[in-house]
């Protein structure tokens, strides 16, 4: 796939979640022409070398007592339904019919959190702690949300839904507490937005379109040119 046509489907991936919670936009980094001197048969132009991840957070809003906003790069571990841990950043948590408490798309915290049954009223600390409300009107402590952070978060495996896996590049995670050393507290009762900026993505979209347009133009006039010599030589 071309460098144009890679900025424009990343492009087009972040436009579609420009409304997604969480959501982390990723932008397609490049390399320029090798030098001059490269033997024939080597690249030329532009080649894209990776798909890097904005982790820059976004936007908060008002939300559910539940739910809560990393304030920076951490992620916290979820079950991924097979037995592995993943990680996921997206604070928007909820209680299934078992009173666990999972993402909104039904992964089990990692250690799992279960709300007591006669416990009302789950929330979520700045600090990262899940409450509830006990028969004696009681706000109490459920259990703490681990979060973690990589030393290289960029290599990350995004493998769709939210969710990440650990790589080699990423490095292994390293736990804390938010409000405690290099982790920032978090904001309970809201929600984290999409980092997504539209009128960047455009500005993205219409430079790759003019790139590609203009590598095709120069593609066209060469075939001209082979045409225009094959038939002065007939």
């Amino acid at each position: 796939m071309s460098h144009s046509a890679s900025v424009i489907d990343v492009v087009g991936h972040n436009v579609a979640n420009v409304n997604t919670g969480g959501f982390k936009a990723s932008r397609v980094l490049s390399q320029g022409a090798p030098a001059a001197d490269v033997e024939d048969g080597g690249r030329r132009g532009v080649a894209t070398t990776t798909i890097d991840r904005d982790l820059r957070g976004a936007s908060a809003t008002p939300s559910l007592p539940l739910h809560f906003t990393i304030q920076d790069d951490a992620f916290y571990p979820v079950n991924a339904g097979d037995g592995t841990t993943v990680y996921v950043r997206s604070g928007a948590l909820t209680v299934d019919s078992a009173r666990n408490v999972t993402t909104a798309f039904g992964q089990l915290l990692e250690p799992p959190i279960t709300i007591p049954e006669d416990h009302t009223a789950p929330a979520v600390t700045s600090t990262g702690l899940v409450t509830a409300v006990n028969l004696n009107g009681e706000q109490v402590e459920i259990g703490q949300i681990p979060f973690v952070r990589f030393i290289n978060p960029q290599g990350l495996e995004a493998l769709g839904g939210g969710l990440y896996g650990t790589t080699v590049n990423s490095g292994d995670p390293v736990e804390g507490i938010p409000g405690d050393g290099d982790f920032r507290e978090l904001l309970p009762g809201t929600i984290e937005g999409s980092n997504v900026e539209l009128v960047l993505e455009l500005t993205s979209m219409l430079t790759a379109q003019r790139a590609y347009q203009a590598s095709a133009r120069a593609f066209r006039v060469g075939d001209e040119m082979l045409q225009l010599a094959t038939d002065l030589t007939q």
